[in-house]
């Protein structure tokens, strides 16, 4: 049964990982914190799938899913847990870093995509981040989407008519007029930054911060973290050597 004390309250953590190294290991982090308790653990996709069609759900605030998995990946679990429980939270905790399945897993309905060699006090923090509301992304997995986004758009050609290519010209204007303090924050959300740095780095309140990025998404015409990285290093904003 869950504590609803907002003083008291822990988040309940299941976790999805084959190697039992790396379970104790993760244990060990949550149970040192003090938000944080480890609830149920999973060994394959298999597992979870028949947990989630089980009698008794396997509720919690946060899921934490590693990519590589026997059998089935952890990615084809992503959308049944978001079936389940809509409310969850969904955070990629693994050591794959191809492209294509990050953008897969954040457009299957993961909050976050975080790669193991990650520091145990930055782990907790971002895992505060996800339960209010961020989806941290790390910088090494952001700058190799934009890197991966950088050459898909060079070797890219469209034709344009006349009126699209005007319609765009107007587009892009709307996108370089962010403000000054807007392209920073933009800058730190391709780095990974999460809302709370982001504001710990500008010197500025996480609600500042977070109508910032609305006013970001507006300009931008995009409604995610990704998708803002993305847009940024076509129109030349963002650089994705670093």
């Amino acid at each position: 049964m869950r504590d609803d004390s907002k003083h008291n309250k822990k988040y309940k953590v299941n976790i999805v990982e084959d190697n039992p190294d790396s379970v104790v290991y993760l244990r060990d982090i949550l149970i040192e914190s003090d938000i944080f308790e480890p609830h149920l653990f999973f060994l394959s996709a298999e597992e979870v799938v028949s947990s989630l069609h089980g009698k008794n759900k396997p509720h919690a605030d946060l899921w934490l899913v590693d990519m590589g998995l026997p059998g089935e990946s952890g990615l084809t679990i992503i959308p049944s847990i978001r079936e389940v429980d809509s409310k969850t939270r969904i955070l990629v905790l693994t050591s794959m870093e191809d492209t294509q399945l990050i953008v897969s897993a954040i457009g299957s309905g993961a909050n976050g995509y975080l790669l193991k060699e990650i520091e145990p006090v930055l782990l907790i923090n971002e895992l505060k981040s996800v339960m209010l509301g961020g989806a941290p992304i790390t910088p090494k997995v952001a700058l190799r989407i934009l890197g991966e986004w950088q050459n898909f758009n060079q070797g890219k050609t469209v034709e344009k008519s006349d009126s699209k290519a005007e319609l765009k010209t107007q587009h892009d204007s709307d996108i370089r007029s962010l403000t000054d303090r807007e392209s920073q924050i933009l800058e730190l959300i391709a780095q990974g930054e999460t809302v709370a740095g982001i504001g710990k780095e500008l010197e500025i309140s996480p609600n500042t911060v977070r109508k910032h990025i609305e006013h970001i998404y507006e300009k931008m015409n995009v409604n995610t973290r990704i998708q803002a990285i993305q847009k940024g290093i076509k129109m030349g904003l963002l650089d994705p050597l670093g």
